[in-house]
């Protein structure tokens, strides 16, 4: 497993370095669809008996939002199944610009006549063993405070909802985990400000509602969590995030944090090799997390900068060309990091494996569904939305 794990990293380096590794060829970074429609940025993704689902999310249908654009929240469902294949059957590869491989219809669109019973993005999700949990997030009317239960009816081939218990305050961008039937949801943001609160939900256990266990080390929104569950030692990791400020400059962490469920306790590991915050990452292989991109800040806080300096300037036409300079900068925007870092548990070390040469979503999900990562939809620069469900599948090398 470990060098399935190692050929699997390398299939994802930019391209220089692929030239110098001929064995990663058994490995295909690929996207595994494309939505029907515009991209949207966090949306509520993950697996239902088998089924990927993408569904609610925002984006700017109208024109970018220095343009004048309203963000739009949805609530439509698409929902896609892999299609079966016969036995050693090939996928059906060709090349496509940034030397990746596309790979023909690996995931087959069955439904997009579903809606989910609002609007809503930037909740918190989470894969439970009844189905996937949408907590929080917000839309048109504001940050909700609603958590809902999503199902597969396999009669119909329908997504039914069960409302579970609210939480004690409306939180969005919060990041939530389940552990031996149990929901830890961590940190997000209030109307106001960012929380550090640790809330558990007892899914064998309703009637208790959502209890407040603890406080995170420093409040943050926007982390990657993943947890790894042996018995004895359940913990949850906690990854980079931000945190509004008084000065409305948002704080960026560079930091990763072990959270022991059982003792209650937390640990300070080694710092990322760089702030970063609304990436996406995996528990791989036992002791490795693999965190795919995400969003440094250094653009974030300029335009955070000029928000501050054109609500503090009185001059009218000073202002204005602080706004052109604001729509400039988010006009000409980079893209978030292609970086793909692993941390590796048992030595707490930090490595840089290399670039995705695809652009790298943020504010999505990413997630394993048979032995391949997905990471469906998302933001991949200032107001633009990936349409791809990115798949990145290895397979064992040629002798």
């Amino acid at each position: 497993m470990h060098n399935l794990v190692f050929l699997f990293i390398l299939s994802l380096i930019a391209q220089p370095l692929i030239a110098q590794t001929p064995h990663t060829q058994a490995v295909e970074t690929s996207i595994a669809a494309t939505l029907p429609s515009m991209g949207v940025a966090g949306p509520v993704t993950g697996l239902l008996q088998n089924h990927l689902i993408v569904a609610g999310g925002a984006n700017f249908p109208n024109g970018m939002p220095w343009k004048g654009g309203s963000k739009i929240y949805h609530d439509k469902i698409f929902i896609y199944q892999r299609i079966h294949k016969e036995e050693n059957q090939q996928h059906i590869s060709y090349p496509i610009k940034d030397g990746h491989s596309e790979t023909q219809f690996p995931l087959e669109l069955i439904a997009q006549d579903q809606q989910l019973p609002e609007p809503i993005a930037y909740a918190a999700i989470c894969n439970t063993e009844k189905g996937l949990l949408v907590i929080g997030g917000e839309n048109a009317n504001g940050i909700s405070d609603k958590t809902r239960l999503l199902q597969w009816e396999p009669a119909n081939k329908k997504i039914v909802y069960k409302s579970y218990p609210a939480l004690p305050i409306p939180l969005t961008n919060a990041s939530a985990v389940c552990v031996n039937n149990r929901i830890y949801l961590m940190g997000g943001e209030t109307a106001t400000t960012t929380s550090d609160i640790i809330y558990v939900l007892d899914n064998n256990q309703l009637s208790k509602g959502w209890q407040v266990v603890g406080k995170m080390p420093k409040p943050l929104s926007h982390t990657v969590l993943t947890s790894i569950a042996h018995e004895e030692n359940a913990a949850l990791y906690v990854m980079g995030g931000r945190k509004k400020q008084a000065s409305g400059i948002s704080l960026f962490s560079q930091s990763l944090y072990r959270y022991n469920i059982k003792e209650n306790t937390w640990e300070q590991l080694a710092d990322m090799p760089y702030a970063l915050s609304a990436g996406t990452g995996v528990w791989w292989n036992q002791d490795q997390l693999i965190l795919f991109g995400g969003d440094k800040g250094v653009v974030f806080n300029q335009v955070e900068k000029y928000l501050v300096a054109i609500a503090n300037e009185t001059d009218s036409i000073k202002k204005q060309a602080l706004i052109q300079q604001k729509n400039n900068l988010q006009e000409s925007h980079p893209g978030f990091s292609r970086e793909i870092l692993m941390y590796a548990a048992n030595t707490n070390q930090w490595t840089a494996i290399g670039k995705l040469s695809q652009e790298t979503p943020v504010t999505t999900s990413a997630f394993i569904w048979n032995s391949a990562v997905y990471i469906p939809s998302g933001e991949i620069k200032a107001g633009v939305r990936s349409p791809h469900i990115l798949q990145i599948n290895f397979h064992p090398p040629h002798p």
